[in-house]
């Protein structure tokens, strides 16, 4: 994982902060503008936020926070498979673990009466309405801004378009 920023005139350094599901840390200090992360474990999400400083006690704000997991997500062209509904389960549960959250699975993300994604099974659009707002709530808890709601109307067609801007949201 790759993060980057914007320098700051006068600043010394820069206190790189990483947040995980087993709690906040500065993370590295460092008197370059990007950073490579190797240490991240797979299918973990993180949060990052950056701040410079000059001294110990002359620092700025944190700024905003910057979402990555890793995640690697299966292509999503032509057919779509259980196996992306799975994938971004995961990373929904990785991401609500950043936040404190409990995990999660279809039945507590789902409208009553709906069966989940199944291998060689029907994919709804309420499968992608619910897996949405689930990733919406859960970017939220970490106050992260959210893009796009859940818009894919009942009996439309399910696209790779659909499964490509989840996993996008996911990492």
């Amino acid at each position: 994982m790759s993060i980057s920023w914007s320098a700051v005139s006068g600043a010394s350094y820069y206190e790189l902060q990483r947040q995980s599901a087993s709690g906040t840390q500065v993370f590295q200090v460092l008197s370059g503008t990007s950073y490579a992360d190797s240490t991240g474990l797979s299918q973990l999400a993180y949060v990052y936020k950056v701040r410079a400083a000059r001294s110990g006690t002359d620092v700025s704000p944190y700024s905003n926070a910057d979402l990555a997991t890793a995640m690697t997500f299966t292509p999503a062209s032509g057919l779509i498979a259980a196996a992306h509904f799975t994938e971004l389960m995961t990373a929904l549960n990785a991401i609500r673990a950043v936040s404190g959250q409990a995990g999660t699975g279809w039945a507590g993300i789902l409208p009553a009466g709906v069966p989940a994604p199944a291998p060689g099974g029907a994919i709804l659009a309420t499968h992608i309405n619910a897996m949405t707002t689930a990733l919406n709530q859960a970017l939220q808890a970490l106050s992260l801004t959210t893009s796009g709601s859940p818009a894919t109307s009942t009996g439309s067609a399910i696209l790779a378009a659909n499964i490509l801007q989840l996993q996008g949201k996911a990492q």
